[in-house]
């Protein structure tokens, strides 16, 4: 039902599930789904690779974060596709940060094989993490829209 768009008060009002039960399967089928990518998408050869993010929050924005719970505020998902296929190689969820940035390539690398062209935003994280995870092995570009 999530997957057809249903939200979790709705999956609770048709199936008769407390919602944090429907919230525990979600964790579930996520965490699972997140060990079948891992190891399934492994040195895969590819030619063209693009990076960006995809900022969102939890709980509250980063700057309503009175309590400074670090579980909340802004979240970053760090997505790797191919271009050519659209295979989604690899992701990470974390703040825009440096260390963020580096878990994101070293997940990459694991999940690239070969010589390819990356391409990511002007955002000066990912130079100094792409050089040195992935290496030589790599084109880097970035793509500065104006």
């Amino acid at each position: 039902m999530l997957v057809e768009g249903c939200s979790i008060r709705s999956i609770q009002r048709i199936t008769g599930i407390d919602q944090n039960t429907v919230m525990k399967i979600l964790l579930l089928a996520g965490n699972r789904c997140e060990r079948l990518l891992e190891s399934k998408v492994r040195n895969v050869p590819v030619s063209d690779v693009q990076c960006d993010e995809m900022w969102g929050f939890v709980g509250c924005k980063e700057k309503r974060n009175y309590t400074g719970d670090p579980e909340r505020g802004d979240a970053y998902c760090f997505v790797a596709i191919e271009s050519n296929t659209k295979l989604v190689l690899t992701w990470h969820l974390g703040r825009r940060t440096e260390r963020d940035t580096v878990a994101f390539t070293e997940k990459l690398n694991e999940a690239t094989s070969g010589e390819f062209q990356i391409t990511t935003d002007a955002f000066p994280a990912y130079f100094d993490a792409i050089h040195m995870s992935l290496g030589t092995r790599v084109d880097y570009a970035q793509l500065i829209k104006v």
